[in-house]
């Protein structure tokens, strides 16, 4: 409707000029039709919508409502850095029409952790200190976050390792892992409290902040450690525990019952002590220590150390009864340890206080007594800069074997000549118990001992020099046959003075003799390969030797390898028979000694029959799971 045009047609005295507000302009000459004109106005106006003002539903001015946020993502997701690092964030929302869009600069980022790390209004988040911190974005009462994690800068770090790289875990018996870090001048550093741990599938095994995990069901994961870029893995696999495994042969026990991976040495500096526990535990195995098999609780208990090599005087047990087998440390260190005193070779400590036997390199100077149900300790290479030898005996009661259990000094009230006397060892020495007579011989190198546990009393049963041998011979009773047997150390097929086969009839203490029968067991080829250490033999001192009850024979194991040899004394012709039985999947060879891989100190105790499961117990190294053998 052109409504300027119809309002001159009806007033044909008003002037049609242009008004800028109604399009109309009124000739005050006219004044008798201005009411009637307003009204007019007032009407076109709102029927037509007037000069502009409109209605909602008309579209003129009006407009559809924007797309609300619905969400935001934090990128990227959970990054580790090093200290002193930089990890630049960003922040992108979603829309409720789909839309996306890069809110970096946009919300408000926050650090619930400054000390750990700050973080700018730009999204970029700097490292100050070691930890983990929660690292948010929000916007408009929307919000996401993700977590930084902080490493330590290690200089020079080239990469990093988890040991063990493969693992066994039966539920209910974590497994310790270790992260290692390679440094660019060829050492090494232990980054295991320091690096992120992680578990590819959380519902199969779980780890902690140290490396601790902890099996949930069966199954496989991936265990992964992270510093900073560097990352590295390792494969487990999780069993339901059953106790030992049945079975002829060999048999690897999960990765727990290892020394390193049962989490169980010391921390360094325990009890305040300067020592270095966790750093130098390879040594309570490795630096020439032994075992008893306590046959009573069917456990391996471990002692050991001493020189230069390690101070802890604690005690670990391999327990045989657990479901699964474990590996603890029944018994911890005595601190203070001789560590800050070692310039002095002491036989007790604390050095203030003596009530414990110093560590010690144990060699095979250990007893069990199963009629006391005690432990016993004769002498040893004591923890000291100079590793001098001791002359003393220690027991301690095994009945409830805890931190609460006293050692017992029993040299101040023992009676009778004692091992080492001159000219025999003070370390080196072999014990073993003889269920016969209840007595304990000891063989010093150049005598033989016994020893009386219910009245403290060693008697010398040899002449001085009755019973020459060398500290690198392994040595176990013959109930049956009443025989004390020495054995080991022929390296290369030949065997030096003191080395070889050493027996003594201990039917009658007080008529005891040595009798050697090297030459004619040296004869028997299988005998010599065992003296000698073995197929691809690494060491031939102080093998693995222990006397097997339900066969009335020895089993011998080398030091090395899947085979073991049955050793049966043949007393009229003076020499052993020995056959050899090899079966697969035996303990790998140790890395005992500054050479490394396929080295080793010798056995010594750690091998073990137990007859109530009717299995052989064999611990070779810090870093191998225990190992069970089945000969029927």
């Amino acid at each position: 409707m052109n409504l300027r045009r119809s309002l001159c047609a009806r007033t044909q005295n008003v002037s049609c000029a242009t008004n800028p507000i109604s399009g109309l302009q009124l000739s005050p000459a006219q004044p008798v039709h201005y009411a009637f004109l307003s009204f007019a106005l007032a009407l076109l106006l709102t029927a037509c919508g007037g000069g502009g003002g409109g209605s909602s539903n008309s579209g003129g001015g009006g407009g559809s409502s924007s797309p609300a946020l619905s969400s935001i993502a934090v990128t990227p997701a959970n990054p580790t850095i090093d200290v002193g690092a930089t990890e630049q964030f960003k922040a992108e929302g979603t829309y409720s029409d789909g839309s996306t869009k890069d809110l970096t600069g946009s919300v408000s980022w926050t650090s619930a952790s400054t000390a750990v790390a700050k973080i700018s209004a730009s999204g970029l988040a700097t490292a100050v200190a070691s930890g983990a911190t929660k690292i948010s974005a929000g916007m408009d009462s929307i919000g996401a976050s993700t977590t930084l994690r902080i490493t330590p800068a290690a200089p020079g770090v080239t990469s990093i390792s988890i040991v063990p790289s493969t693992a066994t875990v039966a539920i209910g018996a974590p497994v310790q892992f270790t992260a290692t870090a390679s440094l660019s001048g060829g050492s090494t550093e232990n980054l295991t409290d320091s690096v992120f741990w992680s578990s590819s599938d959380t519902t199969t095994a779980t780890v902690n902040s140290s490396g601790l995990v902890s099996g949930v069901a069966d199954g496989t994961a991936t265990l992964t450690a992270v510093s900073g870029s560097l990352t590295a893995s390792a494969s487990i696999t999780v069993v339901t525990g059953s106790g030992l495994p049945t079975g002829v042969g060999w048999h690897e026990l999960p990765n727990n019952t290892e020394l390193q991976a049962s989490g169980d040495c010391p921390p360094d500096n325990f009890g305040g002590d300067p020592f270095l526990f966790s750093q130098y535990c390879p040594n309570v195995i490795r630096s020439w220590s032994g075992a008893i098999a306590d046959t009573t609780h069917n456990r391996m208990l471990l002692w050991g150390g001493g020189h230069d090599n390690y101070y802890g005087n604690e005690i670990y047990s391999l327990n045989l009864n657990a479901n699964p087998v474990t590996l603890t440390r029944a018994k911890d260190p005595t601190v203070p340890t001789n560590y800050v005193n070692k310039s002095n070779c002491v036989d007790a400590i604390p050095p203030s206080s003596p009530n414990a036997p110093n560590s010690r390199e144990s060699y095979e100077g250990m007893a069990f007594i199963p009629s006391s149900d005690v432990m016993m300790i004769v002498d040893g290479a004591l923890a000291c800069l100079q590793g001098n030898g001791t002359i003393s005996t220690w027991t301690i009661p095994l009945a409830s074997l805890s931190n609460s259990t006293n050692w017992v000094n029993e040299t101040p009230t023992v009676t009778g000549p004692t091992p080492a006397t001159a000219p025999g060892s003070a370390y080196g020495n072999i014990a073993a118990y003889d269920p016969n007579s209840g007595l304990v011989f000891v063989a010093d190198s150049s005598a033989i001992y016994t020893y009386n546990y219910s009245t403290n009393t060693y008697n010398k049963i040899t002449a001085t020099d009755g019973f020459l041998t060398d500290i690198y011979l392994s040595g176990a009773i013959d109930p049956t046959r009443k025989l004390f047997v020495t054995v080991g150390a022929c390296d290369g097929g030949t065997c030096p003075a003191g080395h070889g086969v050493f027996v003594a009839d201990i039917s009658n203490p007080t008529t005891t003799t040595q009798q050697d029968w090297t030459a004619n067991s040296m004869a028997q080829p299988v005998c010599e390969e065992f003296l000698s250490g073995g197929v691809n033999p690494i060491n031939a001192a102080n093998p693995g030797f222990t006397f097997d009850s339900v066969a009335d024979d020895f089993v011998g194991w080398p030091n090395q390898g899947n085979s073991v040899y049955i050793i049966t004394p043949d007393v009229a012709n003076q020499r052993l028979d020995c056959t050899k039985s090899t079966f697969t999947g035996g303990p790998p060879n140790s890395a005992q000694t500054v050479a490394g891989a396929n080295t080793s100190n010798g056995t010594f105790g750690r091998f073990q029959y137990f007859p109530g499961p009717d299995v052989f117990v064999l611990i070779n190294d810090w870093d191998i799971p225990a190992y069970i053998l089945r000969l029927r």
